[in-house]
């Protein structure tokens, strides 16, 4: 979505008269097609596959069905605006509350500059001054349809449109035994059916630390080390995979996987001398992924045939497999255990986190009656004909 001013036009996504044109009235509350623009102007780079193939008339159709799904968010946007400045909530945002709002702007700002450096800098230009970065702010947020100051009102609303929902849901502060029984009920369902049809999706649970109430037989415990390819070389496998030529992608696999024998031998010596522990070179090597561990069973489709078989060849805890070539870099696993609590996991055992998603459920429930509620409330008025 970046655009830069070096090189290319500017695009003026509205006219005045479009600033000036009414196309809904909540509550006497006018919204105009500008901002409508706006939005639109974001959406649609993302739109070819949907207007692929149509003609002109059906493209029109469909412009005006997306058009108005985007009016649908800004007049439920409008209402709880209205709602949270009403007598009846009053809610504003704390001093400090706004302090950690400019925070999370400020970083927000000094990402896109980052971002936006990275650009020149691959042009070769490795600095730029105060004046043009202003520029070049400017141009980000026109590219997609906002101002800088816009973008901070945004983020403005949506942290009290966040308070308001905690407003509502604090009408909803316990769940009842059976509630606590059927949400259980529900989730073990989902589990039963998904974890048949998907192990993955099982292992992936697991690995993320989500409630499982469905755990599979036949499981063992690993944890892993990673290790990417150097940058040239994963770059050629990607053209050889994006040419679809198998035996190239083997090899240049092969090339990749023979340009890390150092750096995995050194990794074997460190583990076969006890210098560094396998957490150790996890932490090293994988810093944001090393508290992670992975199940892996003779269902396992998630890796390789021969990625999953290198896992289970280990026989004992705390040993280790040989170095297996992925098409993004080499796994070298450990076996951290088996899962001994396999089949269905009673409720008693979970029923806090039980409890604490019920509950969340039911506050979910009650934020989306009521935004129900305030919308047949409401007295809305849309002019159809004025979005295209």
């Amino acid at each position: 979505m970046l655009i830069l001013t070096v090189g290319c036009a500017q695009t003026e996504y509205n006219t005045e008269e479009d600033r000036n044109v009414v196309i809904a009235k909540v509550n006497g509350q006018e919204l105009y097609k500008a901002e409508l623009n706006d939005r639109w102007s974001t959406v649609l780079p993302m739109m070819d596959a949907t207007f692929a193939g149509l003609s002109d008339k059906e493209i029109k159709e469909k412009e005006l069905e997306h058009k108005l799904k985007i009016l649908d968010s800004m007049i439920s946007e409008e209402i709880n605006r209205q709602k949270a400045s009403s007598n009846e909530t009053n809610l504003s945002l704390s001093d400090e509350e706004i302090i950690s709002l400019d925070i999370k702007f400020n970083e927000a700002i000094q990402s896109m500059e980052a971002y936006i450096m990275q650009n020149f800098n691959k042009a070769g230009i490795s600095e730029i001054g105060e004046e043009q970065m202003t520029a070049e702010l400017k141009a980000f947020f026109a590219g997609q349809g906002t101002t800088r100051e816009d973008y901070y009102e945004d983020m403005k609303s949506i942290e009290i449109r966040r308070k308001l929902r905690t407003f509502v849901e604090s009408e909803i502060s316990s769940v009842s035994d059976d509630e606590i029984q059927l949400f259980y009920n529900k989730l073990l369902s989902e589990q039963q059916k998904l974890y048949t049809e998907n192990t993955g999706r099982f292992e992936a649970d697991m690995r993320d630390g989500d409630l499982v109430l469905n755990i599979l037989y036949g499981y063992k415990i690993y944890k892993k080390i990673f290790i990417p390819y150097l940058a040239e070389d994963q770059e050629m496998i990607e053209l050889m995979i994006s040419s679809k030529l198998e035996i190239e992608t083997l090899g240049a696999i092969e090339i990749a996987y023979t340009n890390l024998s150092e750096k995995i031998g050194e990794i074997y010596n460190q583990l076969d001398n006890n210098d560094k522990s396998f957490d150790d070179l996890m932490k090293e090597h994988n810093p944001t992924t090393a508290d992670k561990i992975y199940y892996i069973s003779e269902k396992t489709k998630t890796y390789t045939a021969a990625t999953r078989d290198a896992a289970l060849a280990i026989k004992s805890v705390g040993a280790y497999s040989k170095a297996v070539p992925q098409t993004n870099g080499v796994i070298i696993w450990m076996l951290a255990g088996e899962v001994e609590n396999a089949g269905i996991i009673p409720l008693e055992t979970v029923y806090d986190e039980i409890e604490m998603f019920a509950l969340e459920e039911k506050r979910g429930i009650k934020w989306e009656q009521t935004q129900e509620l305030w919308l047949s409330e409401s007295k809305i008025k849309i002019f159809k004909n004025k979005l295209n």
